[in-house]
């Protein structure tokens, strides 16, 4: 689990301008407990 939370870490820290995050069902805990809040798609 542990590494998991240290790959989404870099993968934050590493984007430059703009981190678009996608999943699929309820975010991950990593998510949410990194404050990502989930916005509804525009149908």
């Amino acid at each position: 689990m542990m590494s998991e939370r240290c790959l989404l870490f870099i993968a934050c820290t590493r984007a430059r301008d703009i981190l678009h995050v996608s999943w699929s069902g309820q975010p991950s805990l990593f998510l949410t407990e990194a404050g990502v809040m989930a916005e509804p798609l525009d149908a």
